[in-house]
Formats: C-alpha cells, sequence, structure tokens
C-alpha cells in the first residue's frame, strides 16, 4: 500500500470510529434498567482474569478473556449478570458458549476468532447490545434472528471466508450505523439492506464474489464511508454519487474501466474523496 493509499484509509478509518462511537457528554452511571451508559462502561474496571472475576461477580460490568485458550466457559460463568461487555476473541470455542445468553445487559460481545461454525438464534435477545463483533469465524450463515437486535449500532463480519448469504432480516437493524463484511463468498447483498437509514460505514472490501450493488444501497442517506477496495465491481448506481452525507469511496483493486473510472470521478461532489 504506498503512502497516499495509506493516509485515504487511515482518513476512512478515523471517520467511521468517529461516527460510531463519539463520547458521550453525560456521565450518568446507571439507568433505570441497570446499564452502564458508553462513557461509564468504556471507563469501568477491566476483569482480565475469571477466576477473579467469579470471586466478585456483582462487580463485573467488563470483562475481557481474549486469547486465553478458553474451549468452553464453566457452569457458574452464569453468576456474572452484572457483564455489560465481553470479549472473548481468540479462543478455542468450537460451540457457542450458551452461557452468554444468561447475560440480560450485554451491551459489547466480541466473540471473534474462534472455531465454531454456528451461530444460534439465540443470538437476537440481547435487547441492549450495540456492538457485535463476529469476525475471523466459519459461518456460513446469519440467523434470521439477528434482525431483533433493535439497539445494534456496530456489526463487524470482517474475513468471514464461508458466509454464503446475509439474512433479510438485517434490513431490521434500524439504528445500525457501522457494517463492515469483508472476504467473504457472498454473492448478492439483500436488498432489504437500503433499510439501514442510519447506516454511515459500508466496508465491503475483498468480497471477490460480490460484483454488483443493490439499487436500494441509493436509499442509505447517511452513508459517509463506502469501501469496496479489492472486489470485481465493475460498476456502482450511479445514484450513490448523489448521496448527501457521502465523504470517502475506496473502489481501489476492482476491474473499472478507465471510461467509467472517468465518468464516475465527474459524476461525484467534490467534496467526496475518491480512491481508485
Amino acid at each position: 500500500m504506498n503512502i497516499l493509499n495509506k493516509v485515504v484509509y487511515s482518513v476512512f478509518l478515523s471517520c467511521a470510529i468517529v461516527s460510531c462511537s463519539e463520547k458521550s457528554n453525560h456521565h450518568q452511571d446507571v439507568d433505570e434498567d441497570g446499564l452502564l451508559d458508553e462513557f461509564t462502561l468504556r471507563n469501568a474496571q477491566v476483569y482480565t482474569n475469571l477466576e477473579e472475576a467469579l470471586r466478585e461477580p456483582e462487580k463485573v460490568f467488563v470483562l475481557n478473556l481474549k486469547r486465553k485458550g478458553l474451549k468452553e466457559l464453566p457452569d457458574d460463568f452464569t453468576k456474572l449478570r452484572n457483564i455489560q461487555s465481553l470479549t472473548l476473541r481468540g479462543n478455542q470455542f468450537t460451540k457457542f458458549p450458551r452461557q452468554i445468553f444468561e447475560l440480560k445487559k450485554l451491551q459489547y460481545l466480541d466473540i471473534s476468532s474462534n472455531p465454531f461454525t454456528e451461530i444460534p438464534e439465540e443470538i437476537g435477545n440481547f435487547a441492549y447490545l450495540h456492538t457485535l463483533k463476529l469476525s475471523f469465524l466459519n459461518s456460513s450463515s446469519l440467523p434470521r434472528t439477528i434482525g431483533k437486535l433493535e439497539n445494534l449500532k456496530i456489526l463487524d463480519l470482517w474475513v468471514n471466508k464461508s458466509l454464503k448469504a446475509l439474512p433479510a432480516e438485517i434490513g431490521n437493524l434500524m439504528k445500525l450505523e457501522n457494517l463492515s463484511i469483508s472476504e467473504s463468498q457472498l454473492t448478492e447483498l439483500p436488498e432489504e439492506i437500503g433499510k439501514l437509514t442510519n447506516l454511515q460505514s459500508l466496508n465491503l472490501a475483498k468480497n471477490e464474489k460480490l460484483k454488483v450493488l443493490p439499487p436500494t444501497v441509493t436509499k442509505l442517506t447517511q452513508l459517509r464511508n463506502l469501501d469496496l477496495r479489492e472486489g470485481k465491481f465493475e460498476d456502482i448506481p450511479r445514484e450513490i454519487t448523489q448521496l448527501p452525507n457521502l465523504k470517502m469511496v475506496l473502489m481501489r483493486g476492482n476491474p473499472i474501466h478507465p471510461n467509467t473510472r472517468e465518468e464516475l470521478q465527474k459524476t461525484f461532489s467534490p467534496q467526496v474523496i475518491i480512491n481508485f
């Protein structure tokens, strides 16, 4: 990646992070449902040892067990009912640990980089979940119940090389702001993606079987960043160029004809950063 591309991609990431992770200006501790607000949750004590957490389960709001070599969770994990941020990235779970479904207040879940191949339907039961990270997995599909995550803002599906389809119910995620899907087996996106009217960042980089975008993407009026790098796109719907909030489009590494590229460059607003 040359210097220009590094700068452009850094700006893309910065825009996505700022738009989806702005800090709260108020410091409310707990709401009526017992939930910590974003500021308090980000600054809460982080437990990194499971035994220590289980000694004082009522005090544990944030638990990070990244790369602990875990193959399963103990039965008494369900004592940790106050957990609102859970990281299990990089372990050895061959099955999705069902004890997690007892964590009714969960707002943040990262269970990426594990060898399980099936995501249970109960994933849709997390009423307060705003961030779900399912990267580097081997699941070929997402359950339709994912559409029940009505508070979800960030869905990360980076490097899911077995993922073949998205359920139409993904269009029910009305609060979704950031959707990342890369290195998958997707051949198409559901038309319902056009219902994600709060989406600000759409990352579809390195999907070699995805050649066209559905016309409904032109309804994503809040979209700021669109990443289509290293794909098979020969063109994109022209209406995308008129999206009012669009700031950056990354299309490097696609088989776009020079004439089409020139036409696109003329059609986009001068305020949009385009990287071919």
